[in-house]
């Protein structure tokens, strides 16, 4: 069990990858995304606006998760050629910002981007532009941050990694799931549905919304949705995903794709008939 519970913790070769140097990668992915994003909303803003994904602490789980996506798919990737680590990071990039927008405003109600003017974009969620951006930050994660990374946690003792694991995985743990009861009662404030329990008029006098507002403040509120509560996601998704679907054919309308496929089709058609006739 304890030679099990070690493997966690410690992995050796190149080409290999442990459980701790995961989570590690998450933490610090959150931590980093948050700074670079309270960074750039000052330049762009002009003053300190909270880019926090959750209540507490300062972190960025698309980024965190985005370290993750990146590490799984790449790590084996150091001495590939530098286009098709391009072309991971392109890719995965694109997936997992599309991946994280959904599920954002399926459980929280919210999202925190929105693409919809820039061009190339699909339902706001993704861009050409960005996903550029991933696939640079993908060449340069498997050529040289996560080999880097892997070199710095290497040195970290074992008891050492050990104590890092379970001081931060309760604390963001814990985290994600004050955020998302706080969130689903944020939601439902919004809809004027009161407490129905002692615990919920606990939660909207611990997180109020001026509390919410401030912390989500970067956040736009999507379509008058459901409370967001466990028994209501699967039917959150089902709804945000008819609503993707809707917005992307609206979309290949706009641009006359489907007008131009039908009169091709129509085209085809008719030159069919008239095959037939003579």
């Amino acid at each position: 069990m304890k030679k099990l519970s070690n493997k966690f913790y410690i992995s050796k070769g190149k080409n290999k990858i442990n459980g701790f140097e995961i989570f590690l990668l998450f933490m610090v992915g959150n931590v980093l995304g948050y700074c670079v994003e309270m960074v750039y909303g000052y330049f762009r803003l002009g003053f300190w606006e909270s880019r926090q994904s959750l209540i507490y602490g300062p972190f960025g789980l698309a980024y965190g998760l985005g370290a993750v996506m990146l590490t799984a798919f790449l790590y084996k990737d150091s001495d590939s050629k530098w286009y098709k680590q391009f072309l991971k990071g392109f890719l995965i990039g694109t997936i997992g910002e599309y991946i994280f927008s959904f599920g954002e405003e399926a459980f929280f109600g919210h999202v925190s981007w929105d693409y919809s003017n820039q061009i190339f974009n699909l339902n706001g969620r993704v861009c050409l532009t960005y996903s550029i951006y991933w696939g640079i930050l993908g060449l340069v994660w498997a050529r040289w941050i996560f080999p880097g990374f892997k070199k710095i946690v290497a040195k970290i003792p074992l008891n050492a990694k050990k104590v890092i694991f379970w001081i931060l995985f309760p604390i963001i743990t814990l985290d994600i799931i004050i955020s998302i009861i706080a969130v689903g009662r944020y939601n439902e404030r919004r809809n004027n549905i009161p407490p129905q329990s002692a615990f919920e008029q606990y939660i909207d006098e611990t997180y109020p919304d001026d509390r919410m507002n401030k912390v989500y403040a970067n956040a736009s509120q999507t379509e008058k949705n459901s409370t967001k509560k466990p028994d209501s996601y699967l039917k959150e998704v089902v709804r945000v995903a008819k609503k993707d679907a809707k917005n992307f054919k609206d979309y290949l309308k706009e641009k006359k794709y489907i007008e131009n496929s039908h009169k091709t089709k129509k085209k085809i058609s008719n030159f069919k008939n008239e095959k037939i006739r003579s």
